[in-house]
């Protein structure tokens, strides 16, 4: 996996946006548990990181 992304902000602080040699993403805590199950897009992680912002 390849890390496309770190959250610097928020609720989700040093939660990474991770890309698979397959080209899905997937969403991992800050204890690197992934948080998403199945394979995803950018634009839906983007959008479950909307929904657990506003938890």
């Amino acid at each position: 996996m390849i890390i496309e992304t770190h959250i610097k902000t928020g609720k989700l602080k040093g939660w990474t946006i991770r890309k698979s040699k397959q080209g899905w993403y997937d969403l991992y805590s800050s204890n690197g548990v992934s948080q998403t199950q199945g394979k995803h897009t950018l634009e839906e992680i983007k959008e479950i990181i909307k929904s657990k912002h506003s938890i």
